[in-house]
């Protein structure tokens, strides 16, 4: 029953954790990696955010038609820590078709709000990932399960990313989401 609890506890405060952040980013407020969840600009922080972008990137993939397979999206440059990930990746509807999305070792343990049928077309998956516990590291971070339907190349193309980690401010003791600065990098999938 603990262990319920505690389970309970922890994606509860993910989910208000990937809210915050994304509240944040929706409110467009220029001033949010600034100032965060603390309306005071002077606050003394305790870690700030680097500069230096991390890579969110699609691995180039070739399969045959027919194939069940799946495409990486794997995380670089990871200087420092991190809470939450979202982003919207898009593909060809005619040429694969999207089974799933699937956590990786390095995302295992982050609760997943993600949708793999996002977008008016049906061209769009949308990736949600969020952590109660900061996590450092990169590698790996989803893996779209999708069957081949028939030969063809495209830009699987990501987008509308939002990145972000908590951060304590020593004078009042409060935390609150920062944004991450992210840079995308494409991917091709070719299907024999």
């Amino acid at each position: 029953m603990k262990r319920i609890i505690a389970c309970m506890l922890i994606a509860v405060f993910a989910l208000s954790f990937l809210t915050a952040c994304s509240e944040e980013k929706m409110h467009g407020n220029p001033d949010a990696q600034k100032v965060a969840v603390n309306p005071d600009p002077n606050a003394d922080i305790l870690e700030d955010t680097p500069e230096t972008p991390i890579t969110l990137a699609v691995n180039n993939t070739e399969v045959a038609a027919g194939d069940t397979f799946t495409i990486s999206v794997r995380m670089e440059n990871t200087e420092w820590s991190w809470n939450s990930f979202e982003f919207s990746a898009s593909y060809d509807p005619e040429i694969i078709e999207v089974i799933s999305i699937k956590k990786t070792e390095l995302t295992s343990e982050m609760m997943d709000t993600s949708n793999p049928n996002y977008g008016e077309n049906g061209d769009q998956i949308r990736v949600a990932y969020a952590s109660a516990t900061e996590l450092e590291g990169g590698g790996d971070i989803v893996e779209i399960e999708c069957k081949a339907l028939k030969a063809g190349s495209f830009e699987m193309v990501l987008s509308d990313s939002y990145m972000c980690r908590w951060v304590t401010y020593a004078a009042t003791g409060e935390g609150g989401p920062r944004e991450i600065p992210v840079k995308l990098e494409s991917g091709t999938v070719t299907v024999k």
